[in-house]
């Protein structure tokens, strides 16, 4: 182009290019991609759509474009995601948080309002940690564990609990389920509370799903047997044996 790219033309082409490609919210998408790049909001980026773009901050949208082009999701291009009014960094080692289960942390707040000096909770599949660091905030007093089968989702949950200023009532611990509490660290605990946002997929559906979670998502965060049910029963049936 003879012409700049501004900010306002660039949004125009990437929202075009998105909605040809089935992208939703395909404007909305523009400009998030855009202010993160530029580290602006999108009042900002209405205010001064006729800036020009440096070809530095063109690259960087450009590369991230492309990317999502390959339906990558948004999360992972932002590296962030917020839940319960925290934000989360996510990528492509965990599952990305959804508001759906905000209604898990919420439940379990207003069910152990009682215990609310003390406690302690145990959190499976934790994955980015979203759920464990979220009640480690809103009851600073509580001893929450967290477990996960994954290695690489733990270091992302232990970052997030370093960065939000969780760690020091979180631990985390590498098992499937409750195996992960037959370490030196967990023998002998009960727990107040259990917790869990287990993978709850079908195993034949996984491949059935929207390309953005299909193709980038991790499918040990997914798939939850033949009838999606498998982890629920095994939490279920060993639950008892860890509970207070």
């Amino acid at each position: 182009m003879s012409e700049p790219w501004t900010i306002g033309k660039v949004v125009v082409w990437a929202a075009d290019d998105f909605r040809a490609r089935g992208i939703d919210a395909p404007r909305l998408e523009a400009e998030v991609l855009l202010g993160f790049v530029l580290g602006i909001d999108r009042i900002r980026i209405l205010l001064d759509r006729d800036r020009p773009l440096t070809s530095e901050e063109l690259a960087r949208y450009k590369g991230l474009i492309v990317r999502r082009r390959g339906h990558e999701p948004v999360a992972y291009l932002l590296g962030q995601r917020e839940f319960y009014g925290r934000s989360f960094r996510v990528d492509r080692r965990v599952l990305i948080p959804r508001p759906d289960t905000e209604t898990l942390v919420e439940v379990a707040l207003d069910r152990t309002r009682e215990r609310s000096l003390y406690a302690r909770v145990l959190d499976l599949c934790t994955g980015s940690g979203c759920v464990a660091i979220s009640l480690a905030k809103e009851r600073p007093t509580w001893r929450v564990t967290a477990t996960d089968v994954s290695a690489e989702a733990l270091r992302v949950a232990r970052d997030n609990a370093h960065r939000l200023g969780a760690h020091g009532n979180t631990a985390f611990l590498q098992g499937d389920l409750f195996d992960a509490l037959q370490g030196r660290e967990a023998t002998g605990r009960r727990f107040d509370l259990i917790v869990s946002n287990p993978p709850y997929i079908p195993d034949a559906e996984v491949l059935t799903l929207d390309r953005d979670v299909r193709d980038h998502e991790p499918h040990l965060a997914l798939k939850g047997g033949l009838d999606g049910l498998a982890l629920v029963r095994n939490i279920v049936d060993e639950a008892p044996r860890y509970l207070v």
